[in-house]
């Protein structure tokens, strides 16, 4: 039993428990894989034994431990960007949308409050949010903007807060984001699309989507092409617009028998202009809007985006660091490949 812990370590606790090494560190540092009655056993016998947690992550599960009574003691904030079509939790984008379910179940996991906003609510801008998150003790702030629009302009002030973003989309101020591996992305893509039998893959993506990305799908998208004769390279599609106009030139002048690209827009224009996919040409989405569409594509795990977002702004909180670091840092999140039905095996 805890009282007969000579010595507060990890193994100690986990042997008074009856439980493994991973689930007690899982438990004392706020980490998702231990119900909730795990959980709360675990942290009582560290108390009890005087188990030394760090400060921080001891306020953040206090929450927790008293199994969700009482008022949470850290408050992080969610704050969507003026471009947003709506306010967090963003229903009508499914990936926004799962951006911000991540975010709201690691919130839920270490019993933090949860604060959502939007700067396109009527009435509110930066100076007004300012106010109201330092009057409800709000002490870190992840940043939602809109995949794929024109870079915003950032105007909020975090110099009072410990701040993240999910993407890694604000260039005018040095920030921690959690954001999506898209070189592994596109590895995954043309990896596939060769492994299909298909020799002229091709990749279309809107400028404003590229730019956002620091242009990491093209060069990605170059670096693989390699790897297919040189008369099969097709030309990078680039639109300026949402509607993707132009692709159909592009498709028609350079026949690429697969296309990687960020649906809707690309897919969405394809079927507008009557070519059938998968039957006249391939499709790969370069990340999962709809499940029930049944796309080949690589899934970019928004949910664990959203989540590790949390993560990078309760490690500033714990280390007292607010607004810009002296230097950012990304965490990048691998993808994995779902089979759908806009592929099909070609023959040799």
């Amino acid at each position: 039993m805890a009282k007969n812990i000579q010595k507060p370590t990890v193994r100690a606790i986990a042997e008074a428990c009856g439980v493994s090494r991973t689930a007690v560190s899982w438990a004392l540092n706020g980490k998702p894989g231990v119900s909730d009655a795990v959980r709360r056993k675990i942290l009582k016998v560290a108390a009890s034994c005087n188990y030394k947690l760090d400060p921080k992550i001891a306020q953040v599960m206090s929450g927790i431990a008293r199994g969700g009574a009482g008022e949470a003691l850290t408050q992080i904030a969610i704050v969507g960007a003026e471009e947003l079509d709506e306010a967090p939790p963003c229903a009508g984008n499914g990936l926004l949308n799962r951006f911000c379910l991540g975010f709201e179940r690691r919130i839920k996991e270490l019993g933090v409050g949860l604060n959502a906003f939007w700067l396109g609510e009527k009435g509110m801008n930066e100076q007004r949010l300012e106010d109201i998150l330092k009057a409800r003790g709000v002490e870190g702030v992840v940043f939602l903007f809109n995949y794929g629009s024109e870079q915003p302009d950032f105007k909020f002030n975090i110099s009072d807060f410990s701040v993240a973003s999910i993407c890694n989309f604000v260039k005018s101020a040095k920030i921690d984001a959690a954001d999506v591996n898209i070189h592994n992305c596109m590895c995954i893509a043309m990896e596939k699309a060769k492994e299909y039998g298909y020799k002229r893959p091709g990749l279309a993506v809107k400028n404003t989507t590229a730019e956002r990305g620091n242009h990491t799908w093209e060069s990605a998208f170059l670096y693989e092409q390699r790897v297919f004769l040189k008369k099969n390279r097709v030309p990078i599609f680039w639109s300026e617009v949402e509607e993707m106009t132009g692709m159909l030139e592009w498709y028609e002048r350079h026949q690429p028998d697969v296309i990687i690209g960020h649906e809707p827009p690309s897919l969405s224009y394809l079927r507008r202009e009557g070519i059938r996919v998968p039957e006249d040409v391939g499709y790969i989405a370069l990340e999962e809007h709809d499940p029930d569409w049944n796309l080949s594509c690589v899934n970019i795990h928004p949910r664990m985006i959203g989540s590790a977002a949390v993560d990078l702004v309760l490690e500033r909180i714990r280390d007292g660091i607010k607004g810009e670091p002296e230097i950012s840092k990304t965490v990048l999140i691998d993808g994995h490949w779902v089979d759908g039905e806009t592929l099909r095996r070609k023959k040799a």
